[in-house]
C-alpha cells in the first residue's frame, strides 16, 4: 500500500504508514492529557501540529513548487497572519507570540495534511484509538447512570463535545467509503454510534448547533454547489447568523425576552442560556467599541478589560477583542479562503462531510474558541478534517 502526495509523488511507504498510525494515536491523546500537561501539554501539541507544517516544507523542497491547495491557505490566512505579527510587534507579550505561532501551526499542519492521499485504510487507521476512547466514554457515562454534561477525562463538556463532533465527521466518511461487511465500516459505524450517544452526553449545546449546521450543509449540498453565487452567499449567510446570534446573547439579558428564552432553556437542558457570558460581555462589547479598528494587542484576553477570569467564549468577539474590526475582516477572509475551496471537489463525498463540519464550526465558534488560541488543543482536530477534506479536491482516494 502506498500513499501519495497530492500529485501521486511516492514516498517511503513504511514512514508515511507509521506516521500516519502515530497521528491515528498521539491526535486523540493529546486532546485527552492537554489539560493536565500545562506546558509538556502545549509541547506535545505544538510537535503534532509542526509535523503538517514539516510535510508541507518537504514537499516544496523535493519538488520545488507549492502546491495549490496550500498556496491557497496560505495566501488567505496571511491577512491575519501579518496583522496578529504586527500587533504583536507593536504591544509585545508572551500571549501576543503564542498567538502568532499557534496561526503559523494551524496553516501549517492543515496544508501539510493537505498533501496526503487520505484512502480508507489511512482513515481507519487514524479512528482505532479515538473509536476505544469513545466507546470506553460511552461505557462510563451509563456507569454513572447518564448524567447531564458529562465530562469524562476531558475535563469539560464543551471539550469532549468537539472531540466527538470532529472524530464523528472521520466516522462518517471511513462509513461511505467502506464495504457494508468490512472491518473498517464495523469501526466506522460502531464510532460513529458511540460518538452519537457522547454529543447527547456532553450537553454541549453549541456542539449541538453545531452538528445541525453541519447536517443542514451536508443534506443541502448539492443545491448548496450547484453554483459559485448560491455557494458564496451560504458562506455570508452562515457568518450572518453567527454575528447575528452573538449580537443577540449580548442584548437578551436586559429584555423580558431573553429572560424567557433562559427559563426555557432551564427547563429543557438544564443550563443556563448565558452560561455566565452575561456578567462579563457588556464590558467586553465596551472595551471593543472604545478601540474598534485595530484594537488592544494580539496578547489581550478577556480578562484584561474585564475583571472576570474567564475567555471570551466567542472567537469573533476575541479577534475583535485584539486586532479589532481589521483583525475579524481577516479572520473571515481566511475562513472564506478555506470554504471557497471546498467547492472544487464538490463531488466528493469527503469534501462534503469536511465542508459540513467546517459550516458546524463557525456556528461553534459563537459560544468556544477552539480553532485557535484557547482550545486549540482539541480544535486542531477540526483542521484535521479540514485538512482531509481539501486532500480530497483534486485526488480522490477510495
Amino acid at each position: 500500500m502506498t500513499l501519495r502526495t497530492e500529485h501521486g509523488v511516492r514516498g517511503d511507504d513504511l514512514l508515511r504508514w507509521s506516521a500516519i498510525a502515530a497521528l491515528g494515536v498521539v491526535a486523540p491523546l493529546v486532546a485527552v492529557t492537554r489539560p493536565y500537561l500545562g506546558g509538556v501539554g502545549v509541547l506535545a501539541l505544538a510537535i503534532v501540529m509542526a509535523s503538517g507544517a514539516a510535510a508541507l516544507l518537504g514537499y516544496i523542497v523535493r519538488q520545488g513548487t507549492v502546491p495549490r491547495t496550500s498556496a491557497h491557505l496560505v495566501l488567505g490566512a496571511l491577512p491575519l497572519i501579518v496583522l496578529y505579527v504586527a500587533s504583536t510587534a507593536a504591544n509585545p507579550s508572551t500571549a501576543g507570540i503564542t498567538n502568532v505561532v499557534q496561526l503559523l501551526l494551524v496553516v501549517g499542519f492543515t496544508a501539510g495534511l493537505a498533501l496526503v492521499r487520505w484512502s480508507r485504510s489511512s482513515l481507519a487507521m487514524l479512528l482505532w484509538v479515538p473509536t476505544l476512547l469513545v466507546v470506553a466514554h460511552v461505557a462510563w457515562w451509563l456507569a454513572l447512570g447518564a448524567p447531564r454534561a458529562f465530562a469524562g477525562v476531558f475535563g469539560h463538556p464543551n471539550a469532549l463535545g468537539l472531540f466527538a463532533l470532529a472524530y464523528g465527521h472521520l466516522a462518517w466518511l471511513l462509513a461511505r467509503l467502506s464495504g457494508w461487511r468490512s472491518l473498517r465500516r464495523f469501526i466506522a459505524v460502531s464510532g460513529g454510534a458511540s460518538i452519537l450517544l457522547l454529543l447527547v452526553a456532553s450537553g454541549s449545546r453549541a456542539t449541538w448547533l453545531a452538528a445541525a449546521t453541519s447536517l443542514c450543509v451536508a443534506l443541502l449540498w448539492p443545491s448548496l454547489t450547484r453554483r459559485r453565487g448560491v455557494y458564496h452567499a451560504a458562506f455570508g449567510a452562515i457568518m450572518l447568523v453567527a454575528f447575528a446570534v452573538t449580537v443577540l446573547l449580548l442584548i437578551a439579558p436586559s429584555h423580558a425576552w431573553g429572560m424567557r428564552l433562559q427559563e426555557l432553556s432551564v427547563a429543557l437542558t438544564g443550563q443556563n442560556l448565558f452560561s455566565g457570558r452575561h456578567l462579563f460581555w457588556d464590558d467586553l462589547w465596551t472595551a471593543i467599541a472604545a478601540r474598534p479598528w485595530l484594537g488592544y494587542g494580539a496578547g489581550v484576553t478577556a480578562e484584561s478589560v474585564t475583571g472576570y477570569r474567564w475567555s471570551s467564549h466567542n472567537l469573533y468577539l476575541q479577534t475583535a477583542l485584539q486586532t479589532g474590526a481589521v483583525g475579524l475582516a481577516a479572520l473571515v477572509l481566511f475562513l472564506w479562503s478555506v470554504w471557497a475551496q471546498f467547492r472544487r471537489g464538490r463531488a466528493d463525498i469527503g469534501v462534503r462531510i469536511a465542508a459540513s463540519c467546517f459550516a458546524g464550526i463557525l456556528v461553534h465558534q459563537v459560544f468556544e474558541i477552539s480553532l485557535t488560541q484557547n482550545n486549540l488543543a482539541t480544535g486542531y482536530l477540526v483542521w484535521l478534517v479540514v485538512a482531509i477534506g481539501i486532500a480530497r479536491i483534486q485526488r480522490p482516494a477510495a
